[in-house]
Order: C-alpha cells, then sequence, then structure tokens
C-alpha cells in the first residue's frame, strides 16, 4: 500500500502469529493511532513489537509445525504450571521477566531447543 495508508487490525498483522491472540494489540495500535495523530498530524509513528517477543513467537511458530503432535502437551504444560494471569500476560505481550522465566521454565524444553537450530 502507499505511504499514505496504514492497515490496521488483522489486516494490520495484529494477531499473534502463533495463538491468534490479538484484541489487546489491536486497542493499543488504536490508541497507538490517535495519540500519532494528535501528536504528529499523521497516524504513522507507531511502537514496534519487542524483538524479544517476536523471537519467542517464531520458535513457538516452528515447534507448532515441526512438532505438531506435542502442542496438547505444550499448551497443557503453559497453563498447568502458571498461574492464569501469567499465562494472559503472556498472551497480551505485556510480561514481566519473572512471568517469561515461569513460562519457559514450565514448558518442555527440547521441542523448543530444536526449534532454536539453524
Amino acid at each position: 500500500m502507499g505511504d499514505r495508508t496504514l492497515r490496521i487490525g488483522i489486516a494490520g498483522g495484529r494477531l499473534k502469529p502463533s495463538t491468534g491472540y490479538g484484541v489487546q494489540r489491536i486497542l493499543a495500535d488504536a490508541d497507538a493511532v490517535a495519540t500519532s495523530l494528535e501528536r504528529h498530524g499523521h497516524p504513522f509513528d507507531l511502537p514496534r513489537d519487542p524483538p524479544a517477543l517476536q523471537r519467542l513467537d517464531a520458535v513457538l511458530l516452528r515447534v507448532i509445525r515441526d512438532e505438531p503432535e506435542r502442542m496438547v502437551d505444550i499448551f497443557g504444560a503453559l497453563t498447568a504450571n502458571n498461574p492464569a494471569p501469567r499465562v494472559l500476560r503472556f498472551l497480551g505481550e505485556h510480561p514481566e521477566l519473572l512471568d517469561l522465566l515461569g513460562i519457559v521454565t514450565g514448558l518442555p524444553v527440547g521441542p523448543f531447543l530444536r526449534a532454536m537450530r539453524p
């Protein structure tokens, strides 16, 4: 699209690829667009997704692609080994460092190590 068009919502790629979770991303983008319009007169001054969360999502997508049979166990471990608020902060892309540590240490290691190989 041209430099005067901003795709938003699903069309703007705001669904989290691994989970489809997107409500909070889309609402935050709407606020950011409004702020950018107010401050700059255009909607394009938007924050980028945190690179660390992008990398974690990419690894999870590789696990889903390469070992789909493990996903029931992985999502089961995610919810069984972590309190709901931690899981929701993680899915909503607002985890604290301790949230990330809890999530990572509560999941089976093998599939994720294999997914990080080049």
